[in-house]
């Protein structure tokens, strides 16, 4: 399968493998604000450990579990967000972060563990339709 263009998000739907589905996980909650990401992040291992093609689009607070230097011990919690590093030797390469959030946030001036694909909303939105799962952990 060759890697999608800079700026979309591959159509995951047209693997070789007819057993794979793809699925992409939101993760909007912030590091810091109980398990949701630490979930999110074991649920996207566990699929992509078992062959599916996984997405990542943090969205809203969740954008935090992208800072270097996130320090979860501090609120009494696993560093889950060091995993986020490690992502690309479980073949979970789509991690998207929409434009609208890199500005809000200011992601640019921020150390990251991996740099996200950029991309505006709608297309994001709009790529739901590629993915055989979406999944939000609230």
């Amino acid at each position: 399968m060759t890697d999608p263009a800079p700026g979309t998000i591959s159509n995951s739907t047209s693997s070789s493998n007819s057993t794979s589905i793809s699925v992409m996980i939101i993760i909007d909650k912030a590091p810091f604000l109980g398990s949701n990401a630490a979930e999110s992040l074991d649920a996207a291992i566990a699929l992509a450990s078992f062959g599916q093609k996984v997405t990542l689009w943090f969205s809203q607070e969740g954008v935090f579990n992208l800072l270097k230097g996130n320090q979860a011990n501090k609120f009494n919690q696993l560093d889950h967000c060091a995993t986020i590093e490690g992502l690309e030797y479980f073949d979970i390469e789509q991690v998207v972060v929409t434009s609208e959030d890199w500005d809000k946030y200011q992601l640019a001036q921020t150390p990251l563990r991996l740099e996200p694909t950029l991309l505006d909303s709608a297309k994001v939105v709009d790529s739901f339709k590629h993915y055989h799962q979406i999944l939000r952990f609230s």
